[in-house]
Formats: C-alpha cells, sequence, structure tokens
C-alpha cells in the first residue's frame, strides 16, 4: 500500500531568502507532479537559511517534503481530500488546512522562472479564488509539508 500523509502543522515562510533572490538563481526545481524531486533537488542546492520553506518540511525528516502544484492542487481544491484530511486533523487538534475563499497563499515546491514579468516565481495556490498563481519565491506564504509511504 501507498500514499501521503499531511503535517500537522504549517508555518508561513520565504520560499528562497531575499539575499538568494537578489543573486536571481534558479534551482531547477520544475516538475509539478514531483515534490520529493523538487525538494531533493532544492536540498542539495543551498542551505536551510537560503530555502526556508524546503527546509522546515525536510526538518520533519526524510521523507517529508515541499508538495509539486500538482499534489497541492489535490490537497487544496479537491473538495473530498480536503474534507477528509481536515476531519482528520480537527480530531488530531491539529491546523486545518485553509478553506477555499481565505486571502492566502501555500507554496508550492515548483518552480515557475519567466512567469507573470517575474524571473525568480514559484506556484502557489490562492486559497482566495482557488487559482495557481507564480508568486516571486521572497515571498512569505503558507507551508505544509507532506510524505509519501
Amino acid at each position: 500500500k501507498h500514499g501521503k500523509v499531511v503535517s500537522i502543522d504549517q508555518a508561513k515562510l520565504q520560499w528562497c531568502s531575499s539575499k538568494q533572490y537578489e543573486k536571481e538563481i534558479i534551482v531547477g526545481a520544475t516538475s509539478v507532479r514531483d515534490g520529493k524531486i523538487n525538494t531533493d533537488k532544492i536540498i542539495s542546492y543551498g542551505e536551510e537559511n537560503e530555502y526556508p520553506a524546503t527546509y522546515w518540511c525536510r526538518n520533519k525528516g526524510d521523507k517529508w517534503y515541499l508538495p509539486a502544484i500538482d499534489e497541492l492542487t489535490l490537497l487544496l481544491l479537491d473538495d473530498q481530500t480536503h474534507d477528509i484530511v481536515n476531519q482528520t486533523l480537527n480530531r488530531l487538534n491539529a491546523s486545518l488546512l485553509l478553506n477555499k475563499g481565505d486571502n492566502e497563499m501555500y507554496w508550492s515546491s515548483s518552480e515557475a522562472p519567466n512567469v507573470d514579468r517575474y524571473e525568480l516565481t514559484a506556484w502557489t495556490i490562492y486559497m482566495d479564488d482557488g487559482e495557481t498563481f507564480a508568486d516571486m519565491t521572497d515571498c512569505n506564504n503558507l507551508v505544509r509539508a507532506i510524505a509519501a509511504f
């Protein structure tokens, strides 16, 4: 059997530090389906203080990672998945996933270089309208770790 688990907490962090952003480095974490591959690539590229969102996830253990945009879309925008995860998190007295209509964004591990006239962006999901959005990587957005088994 296989599946994925969601962390019981979340944080609001930068995808990369402002200092790293100013260096205009594109890591190459472009998978839209596999956040583990993206996370491994980011971890091999920089230090914890340079990529806070990714390291926050990985610091939970070797199997934890920042989800790719397709994984994040399933978690947050598929109503059935979202509701089942939130029911479980609620039973555990854990931090719930935000709902559609909430005015926050979640980071994915998927870079989106050269989108929306900015060179250094990564895909997010804007919960207010449920749309994907390429945000500048030095912005603070929500982070939720997942692990596969």
